[in-house]
């Protein structure tokens, strides 16, 4: 299922601003971010290994990047993930290569200070 979805969503084309004809999707970095061991998994084995070429003709790598959420989070939990997530997303986009990580509390001290929580 997970790649059906993801092939379905990189074979569609779109039309750049100012463009004349639609350029077709790459795979350069894939973010998966769940509260599920089995959206990691499907992730995973969708995209590691995947190669496609760049604009210039050179074989590059998918980059899959996976952030792993606590399972049934209270709401403060929640709160906590998600300003954390955001924070750290533009450089988990940069970021160039794999990423596989799971949320624990100890990551969230920050934001729970920020949220009035801890």
């Amino acid at each position: 299922m997970m790649a059906r979805v993801a092939k379905r969503f990189y074979r569609a084309r779109h039309l750049r601003p100012g463009a004349r004809r639609p350029a077709q999707r790459s795979w350069k970095n894939i973010i998966s971010i769940g509260d599920s061991w089995s959206e990691r998994n499907a992730l995973q084995e969708v995209v590691l290994g995947r190669m496609q070429r760049d604009r210039h003709g050179r074989w590059k790598e998918c980059r899959c990047k996976v952030v792993k959420l606590k399972s049934e989070p209270t709401v403060t939990e929640l709160s906590a993930q998600l300003l954390t997530i955001g924070e750290a997303l533009p450089a988990f986009a940069h970021h160039d290569g794999d990423l596989d990580i799971e949320l624990r509390d100890a990551d969230l001290a920050g934001a729970y200070a920020a949220i009035g929580q801890l």
